[in-house]
C-alpha cells in the first residue's frame, strides 16, 4: 500500500479483516503485509517515523498480520 494522505478518505475504510479474507478467499499462498510505505508513511503507531493519518492511531499492519494468521495464512513483513 503506497498512499499518502494528502486525502482523509484514503485508508478510512480499511478493514484488516476483511483484506484478510480476501487473500483467503483468492486462494492465496501466501500474503506480503507493507509495515511502511515508499512515500514513508507507517500502518503502525511509531515514535520514530510518521503514522498515516487514515490509521487514526490504530495498529492496521499489526491487525492485518494477526487477521492473516489466525487464518493460518503464510505471512511476510515489508
Amino acid at each position: 500500500m503506497h498512499i499518502g494522505d494528502w486525502d482523509a478518505r484514503f485508508l478510512s475504510r480499511y478493514d484488516p479483516v476483511a483484506a484478510a479474507q480476501a487473500v483467503v478467499d483468492a486462494n492465496a499462498d501466501a500474503a506480503m503485509i507493507y509495515f511502511q510505505s515508499h512515500v514513508g508513511l507507517c500502518y503502525w503507531p511509531t515514535q520514530s517515523g510518521t503514522q498515516h493519518l487514515g490509521c487514526h492511531g490504530r495498529d492496521l499492519a499489526g491487525e492485518t498480520l494477526q487477521a492473516l494468521t489466525e487464518r493460518n495464512m503464510t505471512v511476510c513483513g515489508y
